[in-house]
C-alpha cells in the first residue's frame, strides 16, 4: 500500500498488528502424583515439567491439578530457566483449597501472564506451593502420565536432599506432567 501526499499534508494513519496464539500441550494424563508440599526441609515445593521452549513467547500456561483434603497455600504458575533457576516469568493462580480433590477430575488451573517474556532454551514450566507446613497427605497433586509421552521432556520435582543437604530437582525420566501453554512467535 502506498500514499501520496501533497507538500505539506498531513493524514492519519491506523494500522492493526494481529497476532496469532498457538497451543503447545501434552494433556494426557492416568493418575495424579501428590507433590507439592512442605514440612520443615522436607517436601517438594516446586513440580512440573522440564521441556525445551524454540522462541516462543508464552502467554498463558495451564497444568491439570488437584488436592488432597486439607491442602491450603497459594500456588504459583512458574517458568524458570534450566541452566540457572531463574525465573522468567512468575503468577499466583490461587489457593490450593480451590482445587477439586484427589480422587475427582483433575482440573486444568490456567494464568495468564502480566508480562510475557520471549523464551529459547530449556526451561521448568512449574506449580510452586507457598503456605503452611503440610504432610505429604495433605498436598498438591500433578495430573501425570505414567510413561514418556513427549520425546526431551519430562516430570520434575524441586525438593530437600538430606543426603546431598541441598535442594534440587529430581528429573523423573518416564514421566510427563499433563499442561497446556499458550505462545505466540514474534
Amino acid at each position: 500500500m502506498s500514499i501520496t501526499l501533497a507538500p505539506g499534508e498531513t493524514k492519519q494513519i491506523n494500522i492493526v498488528l494481529t497476532m496469532t496464539e498457538f497451543i503447545e500441550e501434552q494433556p494426557l494424563y492416568d493418575w495424579s502424583m501428590p507433590v507439592l508440599y512442605a514440612y520443615g526441609l522436607s517436601g517438594f515445593p516446586r513440580g512440573g515439567q522440564r521441556l525445551t521452549v524454540p522462541n516462543r513467547t508464552i502467554t498463558k500456561l495451564g497444568l491439570w491439578l488437584s488436592r488432597q483434603q486439607y491442602a491450603a497455600g497459594a500456588i504459583t504458575f512458574t517458568i524458570r530457566r534450566v541452566a540457572d533457576d531463574i525465573i522468567l516469568n512468575s503468577k499466583v493462580w490461587g489457593d490450593a483449597s480451590q482445587l477439586p480433590l484427589y480422587g475427582e477430575q483433575p482440573i486444568l488451573a490456567e494464568v495468564i501472564f502480566d508480562n510475557p517474556t520471549p523464551i529459547n532454551g530449556d526451561v521448568y514450566i512449574l506449580a510452586e506451593y507457598t503456605g503452611p507446613d503440610i504432610p505429604y497427605d495433605q498436598a498438591v497433586s500433578l495430573a501425570i502420565m505414567n510413561q514418556d509421552v513427549k520425546p526431551g521432556e519430562f516430570l520434575v520435582c524441586y525438593g530437600w536432599w538430606p543426603d546431598r543437604g541441598v535442594y534440587d530437582y529430581a528429573n523423573m525420566d518416564s514421566y510427563d506432567m499433563a499442561y497446556r501453554y499458550t505462545y505466540r512467535v514474534e
